[in-house]
């Protein structure tokens, strides 16, 4: 008897589709990028980060990864989700801040 590994699933806000963890794109609510590591982490997984989160404190990314530590959100790869997602406010919801234009603008422009 063979044992399977255990393949992480969370849901898409915009679709409400369960997805295998590593199918789906990760949004993360960071703090402040001027804190150690957070910035560096960022800049090498080639995620894009944002300066105009409501709270000064506060940063979105697109973290591809999976890796960063903070509160995330998952998206499916398409643009019919995200379309979903930003009619719903359902990024905002999940993350606790508002999510600027600039970064679904960006996203658009990665699908």
């Amino acid at each position: 008897m063979t044992a399977s590994k255990h393949i992480p699933e969370r849901t898409c806000i915009g679709c409400g589709t369960k997805r295998a963890k590593n199918e789906l794109i990760r949004i993360v609510r960071v703090k402040d990028a001027n804190e150690k590591g957070v910035a560096d982490l960022a800049d090498e997984s080639g995620a894009q980060k944002t300066d105009s989160c409501a709270e000064a404190s506060m940063r979105l990314v697109v973290d591809r990864t999976g890796k960063l530590s903070g509160r995330g959100a998952y998206l499916c790869d398409s643009a019919e989700c995200l379309k979903k997602a930003r009619k719903k406010r359902a990024l905002s919801r999940m993350l606790g801040v508002s999510v600027p234009e600039e970064l679904y603008d960006e996203l658009e422009r990665q699908l």
